[in-house]
């Protein structure tokens, strides 16, 4: 059914005014609340479908190269269990015009990247605008490092449309010539990857937990991936996290608290200091663990057995999924809604131990 749009007395469309906002106003700090931003998984999806890279994955922000830290390391899901190796994708940021020392810092990353391991297949530079010589860079780049090393300069812009919310875009300013041949490559890995098979393993579970739960919001469509997220808290940097392990014939569920440095780390705190209650009211003890300090830590449940390629004994995976989901959103959620606002948060991190 076609939206309605009003109309004015002649009855022609009445159309807001579009107009472009200063991205300082939207995103105050590059690292503590662009970066993070750009880390959810709904805003790396629209980065990577402008780009036409396939569903990336977050391995790391702020991810130490030596003396240095690289912003944003993703990977292409999937692709490690199809090809036996991960393709990482390298994102710098900046809320500025494009510069030589971002430029620099680019090189410094894939080079101490692949030092350590982590050898980097794309970097995507996000600008908010791109100096000609900086393109002509990115240019030179995929020219002399063709079938190695893709480059993307990406412009971000903010719009409104009247008094809207903001809203993102991202704008390709430059990529490799052969990048449609690149992409076809990526899809065939995609393809094969048993997309098809976790979406219906996923909607399959959503349909449980709607019957469990109606007010639990779930996801347009089911995930391509390993996991289903659900958000406590963005500013607080709270998910909960079901997922599907098929090597290990294993599923389970955890609270994460990632993605906003510092905020998180109190937060974690804060309920880590409630954890025999929590545990008690959950009926079971957890698994809390930090595994990057200031930035991601965990509350895990103990996993059970469950191969998720067994579609027969989908529904009792699926039951106690959705139990999970439930009994974590009864728990943390008024914890974790209760607790300061982001911006107390962030004082309270800021100050010295």
């Amino acid at each position: 059914m076609a939206e309605s749009i009003p109309i004015d007395s002649e009855g022609l469309p009445l159309l807001g005014t579009l107009s472009q906002i200063e991205l300082r106003s939207v995103w105050k700090k590059e690292d503590r609340v662009f970066t993070p931003w750009l880390a959810k998984q709904e805003n790396l999806n629209a980065l990577g479908s402008v780009l036409g890279l396939p569903p990336l994955i977050v391995h790391g922000m702020e991810v130490p190269v030596g003396r240095y830290s690289a912003d944003l390391l993703c990977r292409i899901a999937n692709l490690q269990e199809i090809s036996g190796q991960d393709q990482f994708v390298l994102v710098e940021n900046q809320i500025e015009a494009s510069d030589h020392k971002h430029l620099g810092q680019i090189l410094t990353y894939v080079v101490g990247l692949a030092k350590e391991g982590n050898s980097v297949r794309h970097v995507v530079w996000v600008a908010a605008e791109f100096r000609d010589e900086h393109v002509d860079a990115v240019n030179w780049l995929n020219n002399h490092l063709e079938g190695k090393i893709s480059v993307f300069a990406c412009r971000v812009e903010a719009w409104r449309i009247g008094n809207s919310q903001p809203a993102a875009k991202f704008n390709v300013v430059a990529k490799p010539s052969n990048w449609t041949e690149e992409v076809r490559s990526l899809d065939a890995h995609q393809s094969s990857s048993g997309d098809a098979e976790r979406m219906s393993y996923w909607e399959a579970f959503a349909q449980v937990l709607r019957s469990k739960d109606g007010h639990i919001k779930l996801r347009p469509e089911p995930p391509r991936l390993g996991f289903y997220t659900f958000t406590l808290d963005a500013s607080k940097g709270a998910y909960i996290y079901v997922y599907r392990v098929v090597q290990s014939k294993v599923i389970g569920a955890y609270l994460s608290l990632q993605g906003v440095p510092g905020v998180v780390r109190i937060v974690y705190e804060r309920l880590l200091a409630d954890k025999i209650a929590i545990e008690t009211e959950l009926g079971e003890e957890l698994m809390w663990a930090e595994h990057d300090p200031d930035k991601n830590y965990r509350a895990q449940i103990q996993w059970i057995d469950g191969d998720a390629r067994d579609e027969s004994d989908w529904p009792r995976q699926h039951a106690w999924l959705a139990d999970q989901v439930i009994r974590f959103y009864r728990v943390f959620k008024p914890r974790i809604d209760a607790l300061p606002a982001k911006e107390f948060l962030e004082k309270e991190a800021s100050v010295p131990l």
